[in-house]
């Protein structure tokens, strides 16, 4: 197995690579408190910046717009849309 370069993300410390179905590859930029995604089918990528560090996130079924983030001092229900944690 040879590996190949699929996407130049320019991350400080990129971790927690997650694939969806649906809405495509996901990150988390640990350092530059930022989730990203990089859409099915495109070269683009998506950055959320996150209202601190994230270490790790899940995607949550049937909420297309919500994680469940582990922050740095709490987890919790992020909001991309509207940046809000609950």
């Amino acid at each position: 197995m040879t590996p190949h370069h699929v996407i130049s993300a320019g991350n400080i410390l990129g971790e927690g690579i997650q694939w969806h179905r649906d809405s495509g590859l996901w990150w988390t930029d640990i350092e530059a408190s930022l989730i990203l995604r990089q859409p099915i089918g495109t070269d683009a990528v998506e950055r959320i910046v996150a209202p601190e560090r994230v270490g790790s996130f899940a995607l949550v079924e049937g909420e297309a717009d919500t994680l469940l983030c582990a922050f740095e001092t709490r987890f919790g229900w992020f909001d991309l849309t509207t940046g809000e944690v609950k």
